[in-house]
């Protein structure tokens, strides 16, 4: 999904939250993001992905208040593959089973 976290969604956010992005960065209008920022709409963030990879030297993200930019690894965990290989069978044979899954539903209505 791109272009998900634009000036409306950003604008529809409790005042002050902080914002992380270690999915995919496509997902965030950088534009948007910088001035949720400068405005205090968005409290500070927590970016691990852009959308320009790598991120520009020239990009503002580098001198925005209240952000941290980590250095692409926030998907390298330990023993991920282990732990998201049991979870994925866990929802398979559940979903088999019962026809729903098990655990780490996402809920659209509350938006996580």
């Amino acid at each position: 999904m791109q272009d998900f976290f634009d000036a409306d969604k950003f604008a529809a956010m409790k005042a002050g939250v902080q914002f992380i992005n270690c999915g995919r960065g496509k997902t965030v209008v950088t534009a948007a993001l910088i001035q949720a920022v400068k405005n205090g709409q968005i409290g500070s963030t927590v970016l691990d992905v852009f959308e320009a990879e790598p991120l520009p030297a020239d990009s503002p993200l580098w001198d925005l208040p209240n952000t941290l930019i980590t250095s692409h690894i926030a998907g390298q965990v330990p023993h991920f593959k282990t732990v998201i290989t049991k979870l994925y069978l866990e929802n398979l044979q559940a979903y088999l089973k019962t026809g729903q899954l098990a655990t780490h539903v996402v809920d659209y209505a509350n938006g996580f």
